[in-house]
């Protein structure tokens, strides 16, 4: 993976959990970067996957 991509993908995990805490049950790279096929122009997908807490009532 790209260490830029790494790096950004680490500080979105860094300020969900700082933000939602244990909330945040995981955070997903997929897509081009995730399958090393990004090209200059790909952006990057992340899913973020969240305790149902979280969910407005």
């Amino acid at each position: 993976m790209d260490p830029k991509v790494k790096r950004l993908v680490d500080q979105v995990k860094a300020f969900l959990h700082e933000r939602y805490g244990d909330g945040i049950k995981r955070v997903i790279l997929y897509g081009s970067h995730a399958r090393g096929e990004a090209t200059e122009d790909s952006d990057v997908d992340v899913l973020v996957l969240t305790d149902s807490s979280l969910n407005p009532s």
